[in-house]
């Protein structure tokens, strides 16, 4: 199967050529951004790139430049630089390539903060996940049945204490980090809350995604819920909820009283909204989404099979930076039950699946509209804005001091697609 776009050929020329043809291609975004002073950019990025081979390089530029802009205006500035660092890394025989590329992400002074944590996420392919929650309200068992084996150890008797602790897991192609607080929840108001929000603030910069996992079956938020939610509301504010994702777990099991399933969950979530808008704001708890699940069934009593929601707010919700790896880890197993291909292909090792394999989550009409808009949200059609655009005439002849390889060379043999999460995006683009 050959998706062959214009992506296809910029990333097999910027892999080959390095660094010269990513400076180009920001500063294309730029320009499409940023108007006068992203056109200064580019021309000068234009002039620096072209001179050194004279006129045959001029035109290779030119003929480049096309293919980026339409790359662009498909997949944004992000994706597409993940693209070719990613064939970079794929092509390349230098051991430590991945530090070499993170290093050269990192000193690339026209893109912000949050666009290299972006970028770096999606090479190094690594999803962080913060559990929250009593022991034995089935958290290691949410996580395996998201990611569909067992990578969580489930079962036990954990040890409270004042450690986050954690574990990574290989998924496909992607590294899921895990960051489980054993405790936080059970530990009464005990010395060992303070110590568990100073580690969690420690590592909360590299959290892409909460999971506040409680049981359905209770009537409240119970005590230590309580102390704990508001002791992580107060230390660490509205960056704790803004990735969260509340799941009200053995959704199956028998519910207090006779009352429909439905409306228990409803009311069991204005519950907990209503104290999520005490300790924080009446904003944050309206968007806070929950979801009913339960690891011993596929669908919950009102029907809806909850592994494919979840996996619609887990691109909903987490943050930016970890879309792609997400994306990276479980895309070749998500499809529709109306996909008419008899194959599904996981373009990162080119290999075809077929459809039971990699319709393990089916997602429905509105929930590929929802991952779609999500995937948008986050990196598709990102772009560079901010102050330093004024200053870009300046630092452009700065960056390439030292002079500039010229648009030549052997490209590196590439394939019919670009990486797991540009597959993923032709494919439900075509929903």
């Amino acid at each position: 199967m050959n998706n062959r776009d214009p992506i296809d050929e910029v990333v097999r020329v910027a892999a080959s050529v390095g660094a010269p043809a990513v400076l180009l291609i920001v500063a294309l975004s730029i320009a499409g951004a940023s108007g006068l002073a992203g056109a200064a950019a580019l021309s000068a990025a234009l002039t620096l790139l072209g001179g050194p081979a004279g006129m045959p390089g001029g035109i290779l530029v030119l003929t480049f430049v096309g293919g980026v802009s339409a790359a662009l205006a498909s997949y944004g500035l992000e994706a597409l630089l993940v693209a070719i660092y990613n064939k970079r890394i794929e092509t390349s025989e230098q051991p430590d390539i991945v530090d070499v590329v993170v290093k050269e992400i990192n000193s690339n002074k026209l893109l912000r903060a949050s666009q290299k944590r972006t970028i770096i996420s999606a090479v190094t392919k690594t999803f962080s996940i913060l559990l929250v929650g009593r022991t034995g309200t089935g958290k290691s068992s949410t996580i395996n049945s998201l990611l569909g084996r067992d990578v969580a150890p489930v079962g036990g008797i954990v040890p409270v204490t004042s450690k986050v602790e954690s574990f990574d897991c290989s998924v496909n192609s992607a590294t899921v980090r895990l960051f489980d607080t054993p405790g936080l929840c059970d530990s009464k108001g005990n010395s060992n809350d303070d110590a568990y929000i100073a580690a969690i603030k420690e590592v909360l910069p590299s959290i892409d995604l909460v999971l506040f996992i409680t049981p359905l079956n209770e009537t409240r938020v119970t005590r230590d819920e309580r102390v704990a939610l508001r002791s992580l509301s107060a230390a660490i504010g509205k960056e704790l909820w803004e990735n969260m994702i509340v799941l009200f777990s053995f959704a199956c099991s028998p519910l207090p009283g006779q009352v429909k399933f439905d409306l228990f969950v409803n009311d069991r979530a204005e519950a907990f909204r209503k104290f999520v808008a005490e300790i924080s704001s009446e904003k944050i708890s309206k968007g806070l989404p929950f979801l009913a699940i339960d690891n011993t069934n596929a669908s919950t009593p009102d029907g809806c099979e909850w592994v494919p929601e979840l996996f619609t707010l887990v691109v909903e919700r987490c943050s930016a930076s970890g879309v792609m790896p997400f994306v990276e880890a479980l895309g070749a197993e998500v499809g529709s039950d109306d996909d008419s291909s008899d194959e599904f292909i996981n373009t990162d090792n080119q290999r075809a699946y077929s459809q039971e394999e990699a319709k393990r989550i089916n997602l429905n009409e509105e929930q590929r509209q929802r991952v779609k808009w999500g995937l948008k949200r986050s990196v598709i059609g990102g772009a560079i804005i901010g102050a330093f655009v004024a200053a870009l005439p300046v630092t452009l002849p700065a960056l390439v001091v030292g002079g500039i390889p010229v648009l030549a060379g052997t490209a590196a043999t590439f394939g019919g697609t670009v990486g797991a999460v540009l597959g993923f995006w032709r494919w439900i683009s075509k929903k």
